[in-house]
């Protein structure tokens, strides 16, 4: 994976997909959350699973662990992580990822348009 920080964009590159973080993720979501979720969606490609158009992930917080719930429809796909936070970090309740044939697009639900 390739890395590069700009001030507007950060760009990643994985299997030769594009991937953007649209100012929303930005303002709200610390940089190592965000790798932490673009590492999640390695790790499925890696072990064969077909990702859907639209990932989801569902967040709460409680007693210094964030808890992770990821779903896709089609094909179905349901798991639920967790990991301790060292800060008490802000994060939205709910993260969109995008999948289109050349990009990856994190997201907050309020920025998604169909």
């Amino acid at each position: 994976m390739i890395s590069l920080f700009r001030k507007d964009k950060l760009h990643t590159s994985f299997r030769g997909k594009q991937r953007i973080l649209t100012p929303g993720i930005q303002s709200e979501v610390p940089p190592f959350f965000a790798n932490y979720l673009w590492n999640y969606i390695d790790a499925l490609s890696l072990e064969t699973y077909s990702l859907a158009h639209l990932l989801h992930f569902q967040i709460e917080k409680a007693d210094g662990l964030c808890y992770i719930n990821f779903s896709q429809e089609a094909p179905h796909q349901k798991e639920q992580f967790s990991l301790r936070l060292f800060e008490d970090d802000l994060l939205p309740n709910e993260i969109l990822v995008v999948n289109s044939r050349y990009e990856q697009k994190m997201i907050l639900p309020e920025e998604y348009q169909m």
